[in-house]
């Protein structure tokens, strides 16, 4: 599956070195399949509306394929790659199995306090490691998800809107949202500056003590 027309091109490129690649799918929405003008190949190239009335179709002629193969995959099996940015070495394609995921999805919540009626902001990207945990989390514990971007001014205003109850995030995330309240707080008046510092003093020697 790839994003669009360019990034269909670069696959053809090394399609040399890719002996088992049969199809492509483009998610482009602008993309046409019939337009596309490729090389004349063995190559399957599928705009995403057809591959949805594959589906549609499939459906209409067994409607309990999907149930049946649900049943037929195993916790080993695998259910996602995540590959590694390369910036420590060469990229890895990282197999997780469905097992992995399942065993996070029940693990996390006895760890942590959350369950429906919490909402989780999600300012990482959605193919993110850990961002994929939590939101499987989130949907596991029948808790709620708002999307926002990882920028401080967007995050701050989304969490007064949606007042969310938890938030996971990598520490650069943190450092900006950080950063974002005490810029808050430095332009408030010399009492509320005063109770938030004592208050922050107080969470700390919390933190510290507990």
């Amino acid at each position: 599956m790839v994003e669009n027309q360019s990034q269909l091109t670069r696959i053809r490129r090394m399609r040399s070195g890719l002996p088992a690649l049969s199809a492509v799918v483009v998610l482009d929405s602008k993309f046409d399949a019939a337009a596309e003008g490729g090389p004349a190949d063995d190559l399957q190239v599928y705009s995403y509306p057809q591959i949805a009335k594959l589906g549609t179709d499939a459906l209409a002629i067994d409607s309990t394929l999907i149930e049946r193969e649900i049943d037929a995959a195993t916790g080993g099996d695998c259910a996602t790659i995540i590959f590694t940015s390369g910036t420590t070495g060469e990229p890895k394609g990282v197999m997780l199995s469905h097992t992995n995921f399942l065993h996070q999805v029940e693990g996390v919540p006895t760890l942590v306090d959350v369950g429906p009626g919490d909402a989780w902001p999600c300012v990482l990207p959605v193919w993110h490691s850990f961002e994929r945990i939590m939101q499987y989390v989130a949907l596991g514990t029948a808790s709620a998800l708002a999307y926002s971007k990882p920028v401080s001014k967007i995050m701050l205003h989304d969490f007064q809107a949606v007042r969310p109850t938890w938030l996971a995030s990598v520490p650069r995330i943190w450092d900006a949202l950080k950063a974002g309240i005490y810029r808050n707080v430095a332009s408030q008046s010399p009492v509320k500056r005063a109770l938030f510092n004592f208050f922050v003093s107080v969470s700390s020697a919390h933190a510290h003590l507990g």
